[in-house]
């Protein structure tokens, strides 16, 4: 195998397409090791490993059950709210601008490597 040199551009765009391409190769041969194992076969030095699904509960349910024994203050510090679907629901049902929007924090921003389709060297 060629040794990058990921200082050089050119080498490390090369090194990243390969990176991708067995990355998906990589995603394939998992994905048939699930569904062999899923079907009750055997591969040495491998086994499926339980993990509990994500737990959720109806906000409305939550309230009705709980509001009244933990109170507000408490009973809101284990909510939370998606912002998309509250704005959704107030430009489905409500005029003017969403009033809340100077309550809202946003995380720091993150990025992704995308491949470029635009072949300009």
């Amino acid at each position: 195998m060629k040794k990058f040199d990921f200082t050089n551009p050119d080498d490390l765009s090369e090194a990243l397409a390969l990176a991708k391409k067995w990355k998906t190769w990589a995603e394939a041969v998992e994905k048939a090791a699930k569904k062999h194992l899923t079907n009750g076969g055997k591969l040495k030095g491998w086994m499926f490993q339980k993990r509990n699904g994500r737990e959720t509960i109806s906000p409305s349910k939550a309230h009705e059950a709980l509001y009244s024994r933990m109170g507000s203050e408490k009973f809101m510090e284990a909510c939370s709210v998606s912002t998309k679907k509250l704005r959704t629901i107030w430009e489905e049902n409500f005029t003017g601008d969403f009033p809340a929007e100077n309550l809202i924090t946003r995380s720091q921003d993150t990025f992704a490597l995308v491949e470029n389709k635009q072949t300009d060297d």
